[in-house]
């Protein structure tokens, strides 16, 4: 969805704007066209319907606000989790310290890069990027070839391994959580409900609040103060 490759701001007032723009849209447009005349029955099941209705879209829309906040938390522990590895790998490899480490340590590094400057982008469509795919995959192999001839590279390798394997996790952790978003149920039934929001609000008319402007101008005009022929003072 178009939406969610917008920044939060102009989200925000695509969203609110368009949802405002095209009640006072409809209400202008449906009283000027069709001119309706509606009694005060038709006016009290209008408001108690629209109270219902109003009440069960503000319940999916917290339900919406909810999940939402779920899965950005989640996204964000786990590209905290992946970066944390990321680190721990490297050092790791850095005091491995082996022609095929330092090989494998560069590949880590522009495996890194590419997660930030690629696929981050691909990441707001839910995709993941395949060149980075290839990336991740070369330095898992360099990796692998790695043979220790020391004991304390013998002691360290399974940490290597280890770490690697726990990178390969923690990375396809945040391509799933990537891929979140709101059901296309879900944003049905808002989107009826809304619609059945708007369709109670052509029922109300604007003429109590036209009466209650020309009561308000009335009563300034009769308290207006009156000039002082004798001084000349108001």
């Amino acid at each position: 969805m178009i939406l969610y490759s917008l920044p939060d701001w102009l989200m925000a007032m695509c969203v609110v704007g368009g949802i405002v723009g095209m009640a006072l849209i409809g209400y202008f447009v449906f009283h000027w066209t069709c001119q309706p005349r509606f009694t005060d029955d038709n006016k009290s099941v209008a408001l108690t319907v629209l109270t219902v209705v109003a009440t069960i879209n503000s319940l999916l829309l917290a339900f919406l606000a909810v999940s939402v906040w779920q899965s950005f938390n989640a996204a964000d522990d786990a590209v905290v989790q992946e970066a944390n590895t990321v680190g721990a790998l490297a050092r790791d490899l850095a005091i491995y310290n082996t022609a095929e480490a330092r090989d494998a340590r560069q590949r880590l590094r522009e495996y890194a890069n590419l997660v930030v400057t690629t696929e981050w982008k691909d990441m707001q469509r839910g995709e993941a990027s395949p060149r980075v795919w290839d990336q991740f995959d070369r330095m898992f192999a360099v990796i692998g070839t790695l043979e220790p001839d020391t004991p304390r590279r013998t002691v360290m390798l399974p940490e290597i391994l280890a770490r690697a394997n726990e990178l390969l996790k923690q990375r396809r952790t945040r391509l799933h959580t990537s891929e979140s978003k709101v059901p296309l149920t879900l944003w049905m039934v808002v989107l009826l409900g809304t619609i059945l929001t708007f369709a109670g609000e052509q029922s109300i008319d604007a003429g109590p609040f036209r009466l209650a402007i020309d009561n308000m101008n009335r009563w300034d005009t009769q308290i207006a103060p009156t000039p002082d022929t004798t001084t000349g003072k108001r």
